[in-house]
């Protein structure tokens, strides 16, 4: 835990001082994957990466797990997250988000989806990837909860790319959902001698049709999840807890 905090810490107060110096947010991309690295190593995660990460600028979409989910994706890449504007004013997490430049949605703001769209194709121009999870919650395996379509309209409506994504963990108690609450969770999960982690990542998918893009997102998704979930042998049981994060 403390380890975890000093990488975090140390990182995004280095990336902070370099994007304020140079005013460049690509320069920042050698730290963003230290950082994964280095909590990859220091958290006994053993990472298995299925597939290739996209070289255009795309929306990556993935099925949500953990808090942990996030670290899989700077290590080939730049990329940014969308997140709701609470993660903001996590701890140490929520530092970490404004120096990586996240798009915070307010899901109160009617004006949300205007400017979410907005804020990505601003990513995007800068040669960023954009990670969203478009479950808005955490599942425990079997479970992946219906995408929230507003996402979908969003990229069938601006022509954007989207590449589906699968992860699963080695126990179906590696999950952050239900009552969980966040330090009991990261000890309990990170004190075991390794933790085991599958990231697949799909084929480039498009659509003009919010909804028929949402179908073959979703549609992909739970299929790989399952067939990585037969390969770590993990019992399809669902949970019906989960934790928004």
């Amino acid at each position: 835990m403390i380890a975890f905090v000093a990488i975090t810490m140390v990182l995004a107060t280095r990336a902070l001082i370099l994007l304020w110096v140079t005013g460049r947010f690509e320069i920042i991309a050698g730290d963003f994957a230290r950082w994964a690295r280095l909590n990859l190593k220091v958290l006994g995660v053993d990472l298995t990466i299925k597939g290739q990460f996209p070289v255009e600028q795309v929306l990556i979409m993935p099925n949500h797990r953990s808090y942990l989910d996030v670290v899989a994706f700077p290590l080939q890449r730049l990329v940014v997250f969308v997140a709701k504007i609470e993660v903001s004013r996590w701890p140490v997490i929520g530092f970490g988000t404004r120096v990586v430049r996240t798009v915070l949605v307010d899901r109160n703001d009617p004006e949300s989806r205007r400017n979410t769209r907005k804020e990505i194709q601003n990513r995007f121009d800068d040669g960023v990837s954009v990670v969203v999870f478009p479950e808005g919650t955490t599942a425990q395996a079997p479970e992946i909860k219906p995408f929230r379509p507003g996402m979908f309209f969003v990229a069938a409506s601006g022509e954007i790319p989207i590449v589906p994504v699968a992860i699963e963990y080695g126990t179906p108690e590696d999950a952050f959902v239900g009552s969980a609450t966040f330090v009991p969770h990261f000890i309990k999960t990170f004190g075991k001698r390794r933790t085991r982690m599958i990231v697949s990542f799909g084929p480039i998918t498009r659509d003009t049709d919010g909804e028929k893009l949402r179908e073959k997102v979703q549609g992909w998704v739970e299929a790989e999840a399952a067939t990585l979930r037969q390969e770590l042998g993990l019992p399809e049981e669902v949970s019906l807890h989960s934790n928004p994060v």
